[in-house]
């Protein structure tokens, strides 16, 4: 997906706006919760794998959550093969049967660029397992579903605690470090 969020990180000035934000890999992961009991992912490499399986903690989808597998490559490799990813998507598909094998209902392709090789060839579907493969067209419809939901029936984020705004000393103080007027 778009390289994590994590936790929300990346999506840190959601209490500053009146609209929620989401996040690509986010949103992929709460969909998974929805089309199967268990989900993982393909990353790119072993670091990757850890950063994406403690962001699907702490999203708290543990108990749903099964570790990801990666296909060991490098932004560079991955850039070598832009034009015919074939080697790349047989990678894919070899780690996708291992977690869809190890119980995954659901795979996820957890770094944007095997999620466009992904969606680009159709893979929808490996060992049983749905393939989540345009996570940018599902953050889209998403985001489209909530702004219709907004509009026609008024559902919007919570603003009680995690999302509150801040209040007008500390928006005063957040303007002021980073120098914005």
């Amino acid at each position: 997906m778009g390289c994590p969020e994590g936790n929300r990180r990346g999506l840190s000035g959601q209490p500053l706006i009146f609209c929620p934000l989401y996040g690509v890999f986010e949103t992929s992961v709460h969909l998974a919760c929805m089309l199967g009991d268990r989900f993982s992912g393909v990353a790119m490499n072993e670091k990757q794998t850890r950063l994406y399986d403690r962001i699907g903690r702490e999203y708290g989808v543990k108990d749903k959550a099964l570790p990801f597998a990666a296909i060991n490559t490098s932004l560079e490799e991955v850039l070598r093969f832009v034009d015919q990813p074939g080697p790349l998507i047989e990678r894919f598909k070899e780690a996708a049967q291992k977690v869809a094998s190890e119980g995954a209902e659901v795979i996820i392709p957890a770094c944007g660029i095997l999620n466009v090789m992904t969606a680009k060839d159709k893979i929808r579907e490996i060992d049983g397992a749905v393939v989540l493969s345009d996570g940018y067209a599902v953050v889209l419809k998403f985001a489209e579903a909530m702004i219709r939901l907004y509009r026609e029936i008024g559902l919007t984020m919570s603003k009680k605690l995690s999302y509150a705004s801040p209040s007008k000393q500390h928006l005063s103080e957040i303007m002021s470090t980073y120098m914005f007027r």
